[in-house]
Parts: C-alpha cells; sequence; structure tokens
C-alpha cells in the first residue's frame, strides 16, 4: 500500500510566519505549498489540490483577520486545530545606517500595522 504524504497551503513565501505556523502544527514531513494570497489557500482545500491550509485568523497588534473569517463564512472549510507564532520583525538596513537617516520602510501592510508603535 503507497500512502501519499499531507499536503499544507499556507499564504506566504518559505520561511514566512505561516510557514513557521505549518511546520510547527504538522510537523516536516508534509508537502508545503505557499501561496500568494488568503484565498488561494482556501481554493485549493475546497478543489481538494491539498490535505490542509494554514491561515491566519487573529493578531495581537491589529485583531481578527477579516479575510479569514469571510472565508470561512463563505466556503465549505472548516477549523481543525489553532497554533499560535510568536511574530517578531526587524528592521534591516545597509551596514553603518544611521536610525536618523531611514525615512521610509517598505514592507507588507499587515507587517507595518504590527509595527506602527514601535521606534527606530
Amino acid at each position: 500500500m503507497t500512502h501519499r504524504r499531507s499536503s499544507v497551503a499556507f499564504q506566504g513565501e518559505s520561511g514566512s510566519y505561516s510557514h513557521q505556523a505549518s511546520e510547527d502544527y504538522f510537523g516536516t514531513r508534509v508537502s508545503f505549498k505557499p501561496c500568494r494570497t488568503l484565498r488561494e489557500v482556501f481554493r485549493l482545500v475546497e478543489t481538494r489540490r491539498v490535505d490542509y491550509g494554514i491561515v491566519p485568523v487573529e493578531n495581537s497588534y491589529e485583531g481578527s483577520i477579516n479575510e479569514t473569517y469571510d472565508l470561512l463564512a463563505t466556503t465549505s472549510s472548516n477549523v481543525c486545530g489553532e497554533s499560535y507564532i510568536r511574530v517578531r520583525h526587524c528592521l534591516i538596513a545597509r551596514p553603518g545606517t544611521k536610525d536618523a537617516n531611514i525615512k521610509t520602510v517598505y514592507s507588507h501592510p499587515q507587517a507595518l500595522a504590527q509595527c506602527q508603535s514601535l521606534r527606530v
């Protein structure tokens, strides 16, 4: 009998917090599928192209992830578990850059919102 390895979709790139949550919950012996959007994660689960999806539901800085709740309400997907990840953002700059010289920071809107109360 051949056993198929479970597959898990997550929103983001390999190494993202959602990828970390996927590995923490499922271990590393599953096949991971990075997705550009939360909608894509749900679509892959709904069409059975993956066995599971990992999506953010709440964030201690920014609260509920409304898109996730909307997708849960409009699809047949169900919650079967949960994982908690500590989010720690880092500011990356060229060596020798002085804090006073940083004028603009580019990132994902969620990450920027999570860091809005921090000062460089």
